[in-house]
């Protein structure tokens, strides 16, 4: 969540933000709604000349609405470009899919640039915004450029050790018994990137 104020004009406490490289997955859902994996929301200190930028990211599994990349009221002067957004094991939301949004004519000037997406779906009701070069994947088998904005996102190399031992994900194999059957539950551990 970046910014605050609703349609308010005042001095911004922020600028030249830069989100950049994260791995963002499993969030929103159980009753968690009207959000983001990437939301901005209220007046920035940006201009047309130098928007905040949100690139390299990759997002997967976001569980309900509204939009992956949500930029709520007065929102303005951002790039997003080169993310990799992966809603293909998200159950239904309670409203569309949206991979982007600015859903009202008081957001402007943002610039979807060059994002991978799993789906089609986005809404753009704000004024001079601009969606160009959107790759839309929808079994997310990426092509080499969308891979290595994977590769490239999460936690950097000098800080793996910290991530150690943790299960970020985790699954088990299908499993079928018979009444009075035993067996043995293979838990497997994963990462974001399921690794």
């Amino acid at each position: 969540h970046i910014g605050y104020g609703w349609d308010k004009n005042f001095d911004p406490v922020t600028k030249n933000i830069k989100i950049q490289d994260n791995m963002i997955y499993d969030l929103m859902g159980k009753g968690v709604r009207d959000g983001g994996a990437i939301y901005s929301l209220g007046t920035n200190g940006a201009n047309p000349q130098d928007k905040n930028l949100v690139s390299g990211n990759y997002i997967r599994n976001q569980m309900d609405d509204s939009a992956v990349l949500y930029a709520d009221q007065s929102s303005a002067y951002w790039r997003y470009e080169n993310n990799v957004i992966d809603l293909k094991e998200s159950a239904p939301w309670h409203g569309s899919k949206r991979w982007a949004q600015a859903w009202t004519n008081l957001i402007h000037d943002l610039d979807f640039v060059n994002n991978y997406t799993t789906e089609a779906y986005y809404v753009n009701i704000g004024i001079n915004n601009t969606f160009e070069g959107t790759k839309v994947v929808p079994d997310a088998n990426w092509p080499a450029e969308a891979r290595a904005i994977i590769a490239q996102s999460g936690i950097e190399p000098a800080y793996q050790e910290l991530q150690e031992g943790i299960v970020s994900r985790w699954s088990t194999e299908d499993l079928s018994l018979n009444v009075g059957g035993m067996s043995t539950l293979n838990v497997l551990a994963h990462n974001g990137k399921d690794q």
